[in-house]
């Protein structure tokens, strides 16, 4: 696969909407040898193929590790997605709008494999629910300002990202913790 690159100009005269749809339609070529590209299908095609495609990198960089190392991972990995595939990680990231049982499939085969780690965290229910949401809103915002370029005195975006992390897990401690359960076993 060829890597892509837009100049200031291209990228200044086009929408990041556009840039996505063009990297989703080059991908779409490989696959499919008609140009006619019904959109309802793609953006299932697109979603299906990103939860499939992110469940297994996650699920890899989580091998033999648990609990907040586990989460951490998660969140490592799921920004490394979105960085290597901003287009499928766009795709991945919307909800459901077309009534297909495998991307509702796809869509809870990822929340289950979260819900477990969260599980493991101390965080269960509702409270799992938000931390996957507060979670995939953290990741899609900071790889966005990333990409974009948005942060304004940046030493490191891989520094920033760890921080971020190291907050949003003390945030999923906590509530373990008020959950009863010790976040003692978190790592520094």
């Amino acid at each position: 696969m060829s890597e892509r690159s837009f100049n200031v100009d291209q990228m200044l005269s086009t929408s990041w909407d556009q840039l996505l749809a063009r990297d989703l339609a080059s991908e779409v070529k490989d696959f499919c040898g008609d140009k006619r590209y019904p959109f309802p299908e793609l953006r299932r095609f697109f979603a299906i193929k990103g939860y499939r495609d992110l469940l297994v990198r996650l699920k890899t960089a989580c091998t033999d590790q648990t609990s907040f190392d586990a989460l951490k991972s998660v969140a490592r990995e799921m920004r490394q997605y979105a960085l290597d595939r901003p287009a499928l990680w766009a795709a991945t990231s919307r909800t459901a709008t077309i009534d297909c049982a495998e991307w509702r499939a796809g869509d809870k085969e990822l929340y289950d494999f979260i819900k477990s780690i969260l599980a493991e965290c101390g965080v269960h229910g509702q409270h799992a629910e938000s931390a996957w949401y507060m979670l995939r809103s953290l990741v899609r915002g900071f790889t966005m300002h990333q990409i974009l370029g948005s942060f304004s005195q940046v030493h490191s975006y891989d520094e920033s990202f760890e921080r971020m992390v190291e907050i949003y897990v003390a945030g999923v401690c906590s509530v373990g913790a008020s959950a009863r359960l010790p976040c003692a076993t978190m790592p520094e």
